[in-house]
């Protein structure tokens, strides 16, 4: 077995990291020299184009075919692991499901890391929402294995957290509650802290409160004041909404 690298799969970002020969956890970049990979999918020419380049795709496409590429992004599939939309998910006119999205996203992760590493990523640790279920757990799996990966184990993110401050450090014992308030979900987790080590006590979790929420309101909220100022109402093409997100999201 190869060094194991840990794997958040978020709604909104996602990133990799590896423990290095110091054992500090060192995130790694992806090709496009950044720390995390937007958790988007385009299907185009018979592939998955993942990340920031669907969303360049998009950006650098003119007229008509600019629309329909905006239209065809697939976006926060993290929510619907274990629980896929009924009639499932469409891109580009290709019928897809969360768990293949999610392996094309964990493929580019594994990709990059690979090329920045100089050997192949193959066994992995990954994160997932402490509200996680049984059903949502084992679609996560599946994508990581469809994507060519080993799953050696799935924890809990707000444990992970955790451990990043007890791991290598002379630690209090106690107990602590940690928040974790992603891109897409809430949780809550009781540890209890001892040397070097963490145990969940209790946890619950909010599936549909993150980032993308508060994204969503302040666009609402922007849409209004066009719509006001305008007196016109604001288009509902997909283009159009996803320039008024984007414009949420740089004032967030």
């Amino acid at each position: 077995m190869g060094k194991a690298v840990g794997i958040d799969l978020g709604t909104t970002f996602s990133a990799i990291a590896i423990v290095d020969q110091e054992h500090e956890a060192q995130a790694i970049l992806n090709a496009e020299g950044k720390l995390t990979t937007p958790s988007v999918a385009l299907w185009y020419d018979n592939a998955y184009v993942v990340g920031q380049a669907a969303l360049d795709l998009i950006e650098h496409a003119e007229g008509d075919e600019r629309t329909r590429l905006a239209a065809a992004l697939i976006r926060g599939v993290k929510r619907m692991v274990g629980n896929p939309p009924k009639g499932g998910l469409i891109s580009n006119g290709h019928r897809t499901t969360p768990v293949e999205v999610s392996a094309a996203i964990l493929a580019k992760l594994a990709r990059d890391a690979s090329a920045r590493l100089d050997f192949p990523v193959r066994d992995a640790v990954i994160t997932v929402p402490a509200h996680f279920g049984d059903r949502e757990r084992s679609a996560t799996k599946e994508a990581a294995e469809m994507a060519g990966l080993y799953v050696l184990q799935i924890i809990n993110e707000p444990s992970a957290a955790a451990l990043t401050y007890t791991h290598g450090e002379e630690t209090k014992p106690g107990i602590a509650l940690v928040f974790d308030l992603g891109g897409g979900t809430f949780d809550a987790t009781i540890l209890q802290i001892g040397e070097g080590s963490a145990r969940v006590l209790s946890t619950k979790g909010i599936e549909e409160l993150g980032g993308i929420n508060f994204t969503n309101k302040l666009a609402g909220d922007l849409r209004k004041r066009y719509e006001t100022e305008a007196k016109v109402p604001y288009p509902e093409d997909s283009l159009s909404m996803d320039r008024l997100i984007a414009a949420a999201e740089a004032a967030k």
